[in-house]
């Protein structure tokens, strides 16, 4: 009787490795979700960054010429596109779009956002948009407008207006 645990192997046992998995396997379905709505909350943030500086680069823009201005190449004065993303380029088929990632690795799967300046026929005022493109979760349209100043989240899908509604509420 003295013996008994002496002859018994230590270690874990089927029944304690099926908890373990599950333990992680619950652990594991409730973080991912925390996760992706986060990282995608500072991509939005890090887009909403290069809105303003492309609306700050618009008014300078303004200021010398009198009107705004939809190509990109007239801004590069006031904006260097490579400073703030470096995996930006632009869309050789349309001289008002740009193609925003934020790595090299979400650029070679088109995991980022189409930037098109659109200036209303005068040049007196403007709309900087973003939409979301390579995301299978959320698709929203970051807009700016300008002079105003003022920046919206529109949810392209029904599960997309909670993620604009937490977005703006942050912001």
């Amino acid at each position: 009787m003295k013996y008994f645990f002496l002859s018994r192997r230590a270690g874990f046992t089927l029944k304690n490795m099926l908890l373990m998995t599950g333990i992680l396997a619950v652990t594991a379905g409730w973080a991912l979700p925390h996760y992706t709505q986060r990282m995608e909350r500072e991509q939005a943030r890090r887009m909403q960054t290069i809105l303003r500086t492309v609306s700050a680069a618009e008014q300078s823009y303004y200021a010398r010429h009198a009107q705004y201005t939809d190509r990109w190449k007239e801004l590069s004065a006031f904006w260097n596109a490579e400073e703030m993303a470096p995996y930006a380029e632009s869309q050789e088929h349309h001289p008002a779009e740009y193609f925003f990632a934020f790595s090299a690795f979400t650029q070679a799967r088109r995991d980022g956002f189409i930037v098109t300046l659109q200036v209303e026929t005068g040049g007196q005022a403007g709309v900087i948009s973003a939409s979301r493109t390579g995301s299978f979760r959320e698709q929203y349209d970051l807009v700016r407008s300008f002079p105003q100043e003022e920046t919206s989240c529109i949810a392209l899908q029904n599960h997309s207006e909670f993620f604009c509604r937490q977005f703006l509420k942050d912001n």
